[in-house]
């Protein structure tokens, strides 16, 4: 993870995802605050931009934690970002048929 920009961050990936199978991935956010936009690219080789709604940026804790969603047709994706300076998480939640929201991943980094 980087910060590229005032306004951007940049995480590079390499994973394991099972035998034999190494994962490459590239991710950039790149925030609007003014307009509460975060768009989104990701993917490798193919790339995918998605435009999300942030919903919340709250100071807490030292660091800053900001709620966005995004529609991908019936689906509503929630996410929370918490950026503290020593660490960062990723989490997802996935809306059900009936509205309610239910976890589905979270990713944490820490120096």
């Amino acid at each position: 993870m980087a910060l590229s920009g005032p306004s951007e961050l940049v995480f590079h990936y390499v994973f394991d995802d099972g035998p034999s199978k190494t994962v490459y991935s590239y991710e950039r956010m790149t925030f609007d605050f003014a307009g509460n936009l975060i768009s989104w690219t990701s993917g490798h080789p193919g790339i995918k931009t998605t435009q999300n709604r942030i919903m919340s940026s709250q100071a807490q804790d030292g660091g800053r934690v900001i709620v966005f969603e995004r529609e991908d047709g019936e689906t509503k994706s929630r996410y929370v970002l918490s950026l503290h300076p020593k660490a960062l998480s990723l989490g997802k939640e996935e809306s059900t048929p009936s509205g309610e929201f239910q976890f589905r991943n979270r990713y944490e980094f820490s120096r």
